[in-house]
This record gives structure tokens, C-alpha cells and sequence, in this order.
């Protein structure tokens, strides 16, 4: 016999009535749960001796207690309206593997949790290169990276336009299996930090192949200058990566912000080439945004791209000689490459090690006082006319040399703009320029080329950058 309508209706109310009741318990088991972002878990490595900032989400109004393995100390804390909490602990020096547990209505151990250095290392497609790509002697290197105090996290990508909470990844330990496919060049800077520092080494990697600097800078930092806001619509339609600017700063540093870091490397600058000439500025801006993120002017250590004959004529080196030009931002340091990558038909130099390394070096001088790794390129100064000769200043030029008989490479020129080669002579740290052509010589500019080789190098055998004085 079927069921009259009436009693189809009170079966409906009950499944109804059961899938409400169903539906809440989910729900409320699911904000009751205690829950981190991705990068606080096991294996991560937490900043050393420094107030943290750790972060969560609950459910409304319940208390979260949390025990630090190294000291045992239990901090209390409660959860907002918002169904946020956030408490702030204090790290001790380098050490572990320690634990932290989480008690609220559920319970999270994190294990395996080393105290040392953090570093972000983002950009492009050189930062996201792995010897698994193709590095100089990568089977070598896969096979003897074991090292289990380097931690290694890996950003997925996620491209937004409003700001993200939260990011995918997870910790992973150094291994032969896990290095293969990460930054070549932020795993050699953890690597170089490692030996020299000894202490735990913790890499979270945030990069996209193809991406221009503006997607990742904030976008009121884009459209509150009016020269970066133009210089942005010159970006060409890419089909791998977003050109909207701010989207990769939303969805994958604005989220890890803000975690206690010690700084930043970045390498990228090949998808700027079309409007190479503002890129300084909006460099500027973006590092500006990334310490405003973190409310801390953290250090900014980059890599200058290399030498590459398929860019458009004097592209390729405007981008290098703005990348220069960033050096005047504070506590901001750059590598030079022209002298270790090799064919410049390759836009991914396989030589990541020196890379990671001359990055490393820079973070041990400029931020950890270790004097001895100096790799600070000789880069231009200052100009001044006397007569007919001009003469060039230059800062970490100590010992500068030329590996030529003649010295080569620059140019100079009158108020016409018009550049001529120079003869050149090196006086100390600076060079003196005559030419027959430019009687009253104004201005004068070095390896300017997209494809130009070292040519002259400071007493460490570190290249003098390109530079040009009328751009």
C-alpha cells in the first residue's frame, strides 16, 4: 500500500529534521577542531630566539592550551568571536627536535620541530628550478643531500584576488627525495648557511615560472604610483601565470605573514624585460609591501639576471642596471652572475650553486657579522668631469682589475647622448675615460649589452655590474 501524501510529508520532515541535526553536529565538530595554517606542523623549524606568533582557528570563545616541549611552559589563550586565537611564545636558541601540544576540544601534537633560522626565498622560474630540472653535476648533489637539519617548505600555487588565510605545503625534512625538486638555488643558500652557521635551517619556497614582480607586490602598491601603474599595463598576456597585480602576494605571502622570518632572497626579473625601466621602482614598492606585511624592515638579498641573447635589443640589461639601482634601498644587497652562468642562450643558468651560495654569503656579512664572506659586487658610485676626462667611482671596488691587457667595456658620451667606446685606465677604485669623439664627456655606461661578459672585478674576483648614467 502507498503511503498517503500526508505521511510523505512527515517522512520528508523527519529526513529533513535528521540532516539538520547531522549537518550541525558536522558543522560544530569542524569549528570545535582546533586547526594551524600549513606551516605550523611537524618538522617545521621555528625562528630562533624571538617572540613567535602563532596562530589558529577554533571554535568561538574556547580555550586553548598549548605546551612548548622545550621548556614545558603552558600558554592559555582564548578563541575569538571570529573563530581566530593567536598566542605569542618565546623561542630559545638554535636546538631540537622538540614538540608542541595543542589542547582545546581536540588535541594536536606537532612533532620533530627544530629552532633556527627562517628564510623566504621567492620569485620566478630561476628560484624555482630543481636539480631534478637540470643543474651542473645535479645526480651528485640529489645523491648527498641529507641533510636533517635543513627544513624545506614549498608554497602551492594560488593565485587571489583578496588576501588568503592560509597556504598549501607542508615541512618537509632534507633528503635526497625531497631536494630533487626544490629550489636548487634556496636549497644551496640553506645548505651554505648550515655549514656556517650550524644550526637549524628552515626554507619556505614561494615561486611561479613566468611571473612578472607586479602580481607579486601588494596592489595598492602598484596603483598608488602612477609610473609603476603604467609601466604594468606594458606586461604581456601569459598564459602560465597571472599578470593581475597583487594576486600572488594574496594568495601566497600574505598568508604566511606574519610568521617570524629572518628574511627574504628573491630571484627573478626575466618577465620584466617590456618595462625594465620602472622595475626599480617597483621593486622598491614591493619590498616596501612584504616588511609592511611583517612590520619589520627584514632583509632583501636578490640575484641580478644573467646575460640572455633572446631578449629585445638593451632590454635584457635596463633590467640588470634597474636591479642595480635597488642596492640604494636599505638593507638590501644584490649577486652579480655574469661571471658564473655560463651560455647565454640558456635563460636558467645551471649553476645554482654559486648562486645559493653567493646569496648565503650575503646574508652571513649583512646580517650575521661574518665579515669574512664578502661578495658585494663593485657596482657604480659617483662621476666627475675634469676636462676632457671623465672619471668613475665605484663602491666595493677594492683591488679592481681588469683580466685584459686593454680595459674594456666602456663607453661614454657628450650631451648628444651619443656613446663612444673609451680608453680606459684604472686608478685604484676608480676608472679614468677618454675619448677622442666626446671632447666634454657627460655621461658613461659599462657592458652595456644584453649578452655582456665579465670584464673587470673587484680584489675578490666579483664583476663589476652594468650601469648606465643616462637611464
Amino acid at each position: 500500500m502507498w503511503p498517503s501524501y500526508s505521511q510523505k510529508i512527515k517522512h520528508m520532515k523527519k529526513i529533513a529534521v535528521i540532516v539538520i541535526l547531522c549537518s550541525f553536529c558536522f558543522v560544530s565538530s569542524m569549528f570545535a577542531n582546533i586547526s594551524l595554517p600549513s606551516f605550523f606542523s611537524s618538522n617545521m623549524v621555528l625562528q630562533q630566539n624571538a617572540d613567535v606568533l602563532i596562530w589558529g582557528w577554533a571554535i568561538p570563545d574556547e580555550e586553548i592550551k598549548i605546551q612548548i616541549g622545550w621548556d614545558d611552559t603552558v600558554y592559555v589563550t582564548k578563541t575569538l568571536s571570529d573563530s581566530t586565537w593567536q598566542i605569542q611564545i618565546q623561542t630559545p636558541k638554535a636546538g631540537g627536535p622538540y614538540t608542541i601540544r595543542f589542547q582545546g576540544y581536540n588535541s594536536l601534537l606537532l612533532q620533530n620541530i627544530l629552532i633556527g633560522e627562517v628564510w623566504i626565498c621567492a620569485g620566478g622560474s630561476n628560484m624555482e628550478w630543481s636539480a631534478k630540472m637540470g643543474i651542473n653535476n645535479a645526480d651528485r648533489e640529489i645523491a648527498a643531500a641529507n641533510y636533517p637539519e635543513i627544513r624545506m617548505f614549498t608554497v602551492a600555487k594560488q593565485a587571489s584576488g583578496v588576501k588568503q588565510k592560509n597556504v598549501q605545503g607542508r615541512w618537509n625534512v632534507c633528503s635526497p627525495q625531497t631536494m630533487a625538486n626544490f629550489s636548487a638555488a634556496a636549497y644551496f643558500f640553506a645548505r651554505e648557511l648550515q655549514k656556517e652557521l650550524n644550526v637549524p635551517i628552515g626554507i619556505i619556497q614561494a615561486t611561479w615560472p613566468e611571473s612578472a614582480a607586479e602580481v607579486w607586490t601588494p596592489y595598492d602598491a602598484i596603483f598608488t604610483n602612477r609610473k609603476i601603474a603604467d609601466a604594468s599595463l606594458k606586461l604581456k598576456d601569459n598564459k602560465t601565470c597571472t599578470t593581475i597585480p597583487g594576486q600572488l602576494y594574496n594568495g601566497m605571502i600574505a598568508p604566511l605573514a606574519p610568521l617570524k622570518i629572518k628574511g627574504f632572497i628573491w630571484y627573478q626579473g626575466e618577465a620584466n624585460v617590456v618595462n625594465a625601466r620602472t622595475y626599480d621602482l617597483l621593486m622598491a614598492a614591493l619590498i616596501e609591501g612584504w616588511r609592511d606585511a611583517w612590520d619589520e624592515d627584514l632583509p632583501f638579498y636578490f640575484v641580478q639576471i644573467a646575460p640572455y641573447d633572446k631578449y629585445e635589443p638593451e632590454t635584457g640589461v635596463l633590467l640588470q642596471n634597474s636591479q642595480r639601482k635597488n642596492i640604494r634601498v636599505m638593507n638590501t644587497a644584490m649577486v652579480i652572475t655574469t661571471d658564473i652562468t655560463g651560455d647565454v642562450s640558456n635563460i636558467h643558468p645551471p649553476n645554482k650553486q654559486d648562486i645559493g651560495k653567493r646569496l648565503a654569503h650575503l646574508a652571513l656579512e649583512h646580517t650575521y657579522a661574518k665579515t669574512n664572506f664578502n661578495v658585494n659586487p663593485p657596482v657604480y658610485r659617483s662621476k666627475k668631469v675634469q676636462g676632457k676626462k671623465l672619471i668613475v667611482y665605484f663602491d666595493n671596488a677594492q683591488g679592481l682589475h681588469s683580466k685584459f691587457k686593454i680595459v674594456e667595456g666602456f663607453e661614454i658620451a657628450g650631451n648628444d647622448g651619443n656613446f663612444y667606446p673609451a680608453q680606459a685606465k684604472i686608478v685604484g677604485t676608480s676608472v679614468e675615460l677618454t675619448s677622442k669623439q666626446v671632447p666634454s664627456p657627460v655621461h658613461v655606461r659599462f657592458a652595456w649589452s644584453n649578452t655582456a661578459r665579465p670584464l673587470i672585478f673587484n680584489g675578490l674576483d666579483i664583476p663589476l655590474s652594468c650601469f648606465n648614467t643616462k637611464e
